[in-house]
Parts: structure tokens; sequence; C-alpha cells
């Protein structure tokens, strides 16, 4: 397989955020997401999966392989709430 290739051409779904959210909701595998979420969880999180190269465009948007989205839902470390918050400087 050619290094050339797109995720799409290697066989995964791409999608873009919003959409990937909404599957993984109708689909059972989370109880809610957002959009909003899931790019918060590709900034911040540290296990995932999906690297810059991996990434498409569909118009205006950016995509993802929704495959790799549903393992990291199923596989990922639940992070408490306020770990991937800057530390709030002290007045002073």
């Amino acid at each position: 397989m050619s290094e050339e290739q797109s995720e799409a051409e290697r066989g995964y779904t791409m999608l873009t955020f919003e959409q990937t959210a909404a599957r993984l909701v109708a689909e059972g595998h989370v109880s809610r997401m957002t959009g909003e979420g899931l790019r918060k969880a590709a900034r911040t999180h540290p296990d995932w999966p999906i690297t810059q190269e991996m990434y498409g465009k569909s118009s205006n948007a950016r995509t993802l392989p929704y495959e790799l989205a549903v393992r990291f839902v199923q596989t990922r470390k639940r992070l408490p709430r306020n770990s991937a918050q800057p530390a709030k400087k002290s007045a002073g």
C-alpha cells in the first residue's frame, strides 16, 4: 500500500467532527458527545490515535477516520474533568 494513499482509500469512513460525534451517539458507543467535545479530545487527550497526516478535508471542514474515533471512545482512559485545563494563575 502506497504511503500517498488517503485514509479514505485505505478503507476508513471519513466524517467531520460533528458527523462523527452524532454517529457515535446514534450507534450507542457513547451516551453523549458533541463535535466540540471530540475536538477537545483531539487536542488534549494523550491517547488520541489520529495523527495530523490522517485528517482529511471536506469543503471547509476537517474530517477524521470514524473507525479510529470508535476505537478511541471504546478504549480511552477517562481523564479527570479539569485535567485538560491550564492551571489558574494566582493573583498577586
